[in-house]
């Protein structure tokens, strides 16, 4: 799992708002600095680091949600959890996918074959849960949440 990035120039002696605005600019950026990766998925790491990072700038959200507009706040941890969500049903297929080949090396022979269906099984899964992920993707890019989010946060704090 990737580091978090370190939020530079948080001065405690500083207004919270100026703060806050440099942690969620910090968090917002690590997530999506991952993306790419999580598209080409030639590796599952990338996807695991931007699951975590959506769920670290999550919880900071969650936490001072009370200092935000209620209503563009809702719609930006609506999309954020929605994203969060695709991640995750990805990453636990992967998780099982992995784990059962691990496992499936112990089964005798005429085992294997129940084994292997299974893992057939879950990679359609995982298909899938990647089909979502990536149709989320297009459609937050589609629909400039990035963009709005750094509004959001420049109006909002």
């Amino acid at each position: 799992m990737a580091k978090a990035w370190k939020v530079r120039n948080l001065n405690p002696e500083e207004r919270l708002d100026a703060g806050l605005k440099k942690i969620l600019s910090v968090r917002w950026r690590e997530m999506w600095s991952y993306e790419r990766g999580t598209v080409e998925m030639k590796r599952t790491n990338p996807l695991h680091d931007m699951r975590v990072s959506g769920r670290r700038l999550a919880a900071v959200l969650k936490i001072f949600a009370a200092v935000f507009p209620k209503k563009k706040f809702n719609g930006h941890a609506k999309r954020l959890k929605e994203l969060i969500r695709a991640l995750g049903r990805v990453r636990q297929e992967d998780v099982f996918i992995a784990e059962l080949e691990k496992e499936a090396k112990a089964f005798p022979p005429p085992e294997k074959k129940s084994v292997q269906l299974l893992l057939a099984r879950r990679e359609a899964v995982r298909k899938e849960a990647r089909k979502i992920l990536l149709q989320t993707l297009k459609t937050l890019n589609r629909d400039g949440c990035k963009r709005e989010f750094s509004d959001f946060l420049n109006k909002a704090l």
